[in-house]
């Protein structure tokens, strides 16, 4: 309900604003990732799931953050 609630917050606040989700799913549950899923294609919101970034203890290397931005610019370019 949360995130359903900032989506629907960050749509009337910023009206013109392009919003994306990002999420990587590696760090939660499938059934949540599912729902993060439903709720932006309900409200129109670009949903993008990073995949197979290195990590160092769970979190992203320099190199893993490189990664993420070139998996966010390719989906970006790609609209």
């Amino acid at each position: 309900p949360a995130f359903s609630y900032l989506i629907d917050r960050l749509i009337k606040n910023l009206p013109d604003t392009k919003i994306y989700c990002i999420l990587n799913t590696e760090l939660i549950k499938e059934e949540i990732t599912d729902f993060y899923k439903s709720v932006c294609k309900k409200n129109n919101v670009d949903f993008i799931e990073i995949y197979d970034i290195d990590k160092k203890d769970g979190h992203p290397t320099i190199t893993g953050m490189k990664q993420i931005k070139e998996q966010i610019m390719d989906f970006v370019k790609s609209k």
